[in-house]
């Protein structure tokens, strides 16, 4: 698959920021080769900052280092 939506959610099953919650994006983006991945998109329903939200889901995946 080309496309990939990511979403994450803390220990109490709430929506959080990429990388601010218990999804292992490390281990699954890893994968991505396999997978054919090309483009990801990031998803929170409802950030209190939408800016902020998006930010740092953006700067985590940068940590990863593709």
């Amino acid at each position: 698959f080309r496309l990939c939506h990511l979403k994450d959610m803390d220990r109490r099953g709430r929506i959080a920021d990429v990388g601010r919650g218990t999804v292992d994006f490390r281990g699954i983006l890893a994968q991505r080769q396999k997978a054919g991945l090309q483009h990801f998109f990031v998803d929170h329903d409802h950030p209190r900052d939408p800016i902020a939200s998006v930010q740092a889901s953006y700067n985590y995946l940068d940590t990863l280092r593709w």
